[in-house]
């Protein structure tokens, strides 16, 4: 039995559906254990309220997949439901033509007439982010986005909610498709630039709140890293040390330093007296005069 929250007129044909489905379920195939090719389709369709979860999935064989999706559209879904079902049904269309697949010429011509008797109904009425999960705001609308957003504490709860969301199984799943989507890729020199652009020159405390500065110092001091990441960073430090110096950023430089005394320590081998951290590069056991070395 399926659960259906869409309302449909077409009774007979969600007969012959549910009966094409309990057939499917009853015979039990997978993508590899099935005789034959198959494709996995939606039992309630994502765009009526069905999920990805097993119990919604099913694997049909090619011919039963058109007819699940013929059937589907000849249920005549109530409202906005029944376009999706002429546009799924219509993409089957493409792609069974473009394999050079038998289609019935009849349903074909039927549901292209739908479909673009639908769409002369929306133009006019719609731009062009036609086809979008969402129609363009109005400007009253913008209106009210920005001055909900202006007013204070707003982002503050946001940002508490989108933290607690990311903390839930959805937040999770949608996290890993990001990082899986854009594994590989690479910013664009403009959109580098750009946020380099923006953070060039200043301070920590001219970039970030005090708050903020405080939580990435916490952060960087309970950071575990890797044996090859310690490695790695090494290596970086060291390329970056390399890179010759723009006078504008010694001068910078030497301006945040002015007044601050930094603890000094005295080679044991030479007696030059340096700070801590030239010290450890360049004197001690790494001195020139070190004999032992």
């Amino acid at each position: 039995m399926i659960n259906w929250t869409t309302p449909f007129k077409g009774i007979k044909y969600g007969k012959w559906y549910s009966n094409l489905i309990a057939k499917a379920k009853l015979r039990g195939w997978t993508k590899k254990s099935a005789p034959i090719a198959v494709e996995r389709h939606h039992i309630v369709p994502r765009s009526c309220g069905g999920s990805n979860i097993k119990e919604n999935l099913v694997f049909l064989s090619l011919r039963e997949h058109y007819v699940a999706h013929a059937l589907l559209w000849k249920m005549k879904f109530d409202g906005v439901n029944n376009m999706k079902m002429v546009h799924a049904f219509n993409v089957m269309n493409i792609t069974r033509s473009s394999k050079q697949s038998k289609i019935n010429s009849r349903l074909f011509e039927q549901v292209k007439l739908e479909r673009i008797a639908h769409l002369k109904t929306l133009r006019g009425t719609l731009s062009k982010s036609y086809g979008k999960k969402y129609p363009p705001r109005s400007e009253e609308t913008r209106a009210k986005i920005r001055e909900m957003w202006a007013s204070p504490g707003f982002k503050e709860v946001m940002s508490i909610k989108h933290k607690e969301f990311m903390q839930t199984e959805k937040g999770m799943q949608l996290r890993k498709a990001t990082s899986e989507r854009q594994k590989g890729t690479t910013r664009s020199k403009e959109a580098i630039e750009k946020t380099a652009a923006a953070k060039r020159g200043k301070t920590w405390e001219e970039l970030y709140t005090t708050e903020q500065i405080a939580r990435m110092t916490l952060a960087n001091r309970n950071k575990v890293y890797t044996e090859k990441g310690k490695l790695a960073q090494i290596e970086n430090s060291r390329k970056v040390g390399q890179r010759p110096k723009s006078e504008n950023f010694k001068k910078m430089v030497s301006k945040r330093m002015t007044g601050i005394k930094r603890e000094t320590m005295i080679c044991q081998h030479c007696g030059i007296e340096c700070v801590r951290a030239n010290h450890t590069r360049w004197h001690g056991d790494n001195c020139k005069l070190n004999i032992s070395r």
